[in-house]
């Protein structure tokens, strides 16, 4: 399809806004193949498509590649959060029709969740496909799978909902379990462990309250940064409020999926919660794009610590020079290597996982070509579901 500028047929006109720029622009989508080419009548207009190129890295308006619907621009938050349909998916990929059969059954298991904002990268970057888009591998079933459940293990931990406490000192919390994109490797899309229901909020302070040894709790989820930023300080006020608690850490792929939740006033809100850890958890090098690199750097320099805490997958990043890019492109943007997590194994993920003597191999290729600060720990679960840092 091309964009192409008219002022003509009133019917196909669709508008843009800019609030930079204060200007309306009017196109008509026009089917022509696969392909979204702006034909731009002026330098103003040429201005907004390089504001939403800037944000997956495109650098000239001759890589621009529009998905089916109007433009958006950049500082719109739905723009960059609404979830990419299947046509739409069809089209930017050039799926079969037996493919987009599967995807609807694999669906109906654990439903596709893709921001435009990360479908756009996508369409540059082919190896991210694999990281959003439903494969029939997840519908393969194992005999020891529910043996092998790590989140159905979770569950096991839960004194209160919206707790798991499995190890000493430190609990996960889970205000919800929305997140903004579905990855398929995922361990909790089976929603195993409950998620906190907003009348039972009280309960879950009073348990860290009465447990003293507590000193991190994890805010994780899903993605906490889904909800609104209002729920979301007083989770983290009240946390904060309790002497014993002395970190406070955010799990989150917001940085992946939708950087534009970071906001200035965002970071400020988080920025009074400090000490506060933010776990990310990118998979491969091409999620950091220019306009991702802006907010990690805008979060930095309010003082939170960020700390990469990401799986190793097979055929995403099970390559030792592209986990090398990653850790020191992080690096780079002050976001410190902390956990490789490999082997954990769910129903449906089994085709993503990496086996000890791999990631044995790649922790070794790492060690002595790169820096210090860029080599996680290797971590995998036992025998009895509980954390090592062995890759023996």
């Amino acid at each position: 399809m091309t964009l192409k500028y008219c002022s003509k047929n009133r019917k196909l006109l669709q508008s843009v806004h800019s609030a930079d720029l204060r200007a309306k622009f009017r196109y008509i989508l026009i089917e022509k193949g696969r392909r979204f080419m702006p034909i731009l009548p002026n330098s103003a207009e040429r201005k907004v498509i390089q504001l939403v190129n800037s944000a997956v890295g495109h650098t000239s308006l001759a890589e621009t590649k529009f998905p089916p619907f109007s433009p958006k621009v950049l500082d719109n938050t739905h723009w960059m959060t609404r979830q990419t349909k299947l046509a739409e998916l069809k089209m930017m990929l050039r799926l079969s029709t037996s493919k987009i059969k599967n995807i609807e059954k694999v669906s109906a298991k654990f439903p596709m969740k893709i921001p435009l904002y990360y479908a756009k990268l996508m369409t540059k970057h082919k190896v991210l496909q694999q990281v959003v888009v439903p494969s029939a591998k997840e519908l393969i079933e194992y005999e020891n799978d529910v043996v092998t459940d790590v989140h159905a293990d979770e569950s096991e931990y839960q004194p209160v909902e919206g707790i798991v406490h499995r190890y000493p000192g430190k609990i996960l919390f889970l205000p919800t379990l929305q997140c903004f994109g579905h990855c398929r490797f995922c361990f909790r899309s089976g929603h195993r462990v409950k998620p906190l229901s907003r009348v039972k909020l009280n309960d879950v302070f009073s348990y860290i309250q009465s447990r003293t040894d507590i000193r991190e709790v994890i805010v994780t989820g899903g993605d906490p940064l889904t909800l609104p930023m209002k729920n979301l300080e007083e989770i983290l006020a009240r946390i904060h409020a309790i002497d014993h608690v002395e970190v406070i850490r955010i799990g989150t792929r917001a940085l992946a999926y939708a950087p534009h939740v970071i906001t200035r006033k965002m970071v400020a809100m988080l920025a009074k919660y400090k000490p506060l850890f933010m776990s990310l958890s990118f998979v491969h090098p091409d999620e950091i794009t220019p306009y991702c690199q802006e907010k990690l750097n805008m979060l930095a320099d309010s003082g939170i610590v960020m700390l990469q805490q990401g799986p190793v997958l097979k055929g995403v990043n099970d390559d030792a020079l592209v986990l090398k890019q990653l850790y020191e492109k992080l690096a780079k943007n002050r976001v410190l290597a902390y956990q490789a997590i490999y082997g954990i194994y769910a129903p449906g993920v089994r085709h993503f996982m990496v086996n000890r003597q791999i990631a044995k191999r790649l922790f070794m290729e790492l060690e002595n070509n790169t820096s210090g600060h860029c080599l996680p720990h290797m971590i995998t679960l036992d025998q009895n579901n509980d954390k090592t840092r062995s890759v023996a």
